[in-house]
């Protein structure tokens, strides 16, 4: 009997690769499962089309399960990593702008991001408060939507962006060029998680484990052979001439953005959680015990299954 399950993302992202991969080359189908893949639109909103019921799984910014939870919101779990380290990059126009090697460096910058809840607010939050920067004296923060981000580059608006790929590697092919690298500076980091609920967890294990299951085996796939990977970023993003994927699937790579396996990372979920409390969107931590389910995961990489 196939089993129906809805996987809500926050939107179409090439950090996502393993997604698509197991989607792609058959895996969520080779372990009875259909699977539709839907768009949150954000990384509160992916959490709330999981814990609603509209979505079994979701894969965002996994803090949001601790955030609700310190809300009163429905109990969920993390149950993998699908993004490890923080994947944004900075991006800017201006050839003359030299690499960016701490967070200081970014005094007297204007610095385009996502709006607040995302991730990359907080990120940007943090790494100013990191290099001791005031926002608003000592650098500036421009917060759009993830499509305009770019154009306040564009425009004058902003003299560095922090983009996720494809963004980065299609404004390099632009004339653009990258001058700081979020997943070398912070090293292991809950950036994106899959997530479910307790609820689901409970009644439908069985579940839960095909759909690791499924997304261990693209991991490994994208490892082992990163040119079927690129095969499938090039599906999931049609409008994108090949050497842009093909750059982006190798940085990524080359930053450890892709994990060599879903297992949650504990230290990556404690520096998730410490940028969340420093920067106001918990009022206290959230230990790793209570949030990360390692069952299915565990269970997933023991498996020999290949590619």
């Amino acid at each position: 009997m196939v089993q129906d399950v809805t996987i809500c993302q926050w939107g179409q992202a090439l950090i996502y690769l393993p997604l698509y991969v197991a989607d792609q080359l058959g895996y969520f189908q080779d372990e009875g499962l259909k699977v539709k893949i839907t768009n949150g639109g954000g990384d509160d909103l992916t959490w709330a089309a999981v814990s609603s019921g509209n979505a079994q799984f979701g894969i965002a910014d996994p803090t949001m399960v601790a955030i609700q939870a310190e809300q009163g919101g429905v109990p969920g779990r993390v149950i993998g990593d699908i993004v490890g380290k923080v994947a944004f990059w900075a991006v800017t126009l201006d050839q003359k702008k030299t690499q960016l090697a701490k967070p200081e460096d970014f005094k007297g910058e204007t610095v385009a991001c996502f709006k607040f809840p995302n991730t990359a607010h907080a990120l940007a939050l943090r790494t100013f408060q990191k290099g001791g920067l005031e926002v608003g004296k000592d650098v500036k923060m421009v917060e759009v939507n993830y499509s305009a981000v770019l154009a306040q580059l564009q425009s004058g608006a902003a003299t560095i962006a922090m983009v996720l790929e494809p963004a980065a590697s299609l404004a390099e092919s632009k004339g653009a060029k990258v001058v700081y690298s979020y997943p070398r500076e912070w090293g292991n980091f809950a950036f994106t998680g899959l997530t479910t609920t307790e609820k689901f967890i409970q009644e439908k294990p069985e579940v839960v484990q095909k759909v690791v299951d499924a997304l261990e085996r693209a991991m490994r796939l994208i490892h082992t052979d990163p040119n079927r990977a690129v095969d499938c970023g090039l599906k999931a993003f049609p409008d994108l001439p090949k050497p842009v994927i093909e750059r982006a699937v190798k940085r990524m790579l080359e930053d450890g953005t892709i994990p060599e396996h879903i297992t949650p990372n504990a230290e990556g979920w404690d520096k998730a959680i410490d940028v969340c409390v420093q920067v106001g969107k918990l009022k206290k931590a959230a230990p790793a015990s209570t949030m990360l389910d390692t069952t299915f995961a565990n269970k997933a990489v023991a498996k020999d299954t290949k590619p």
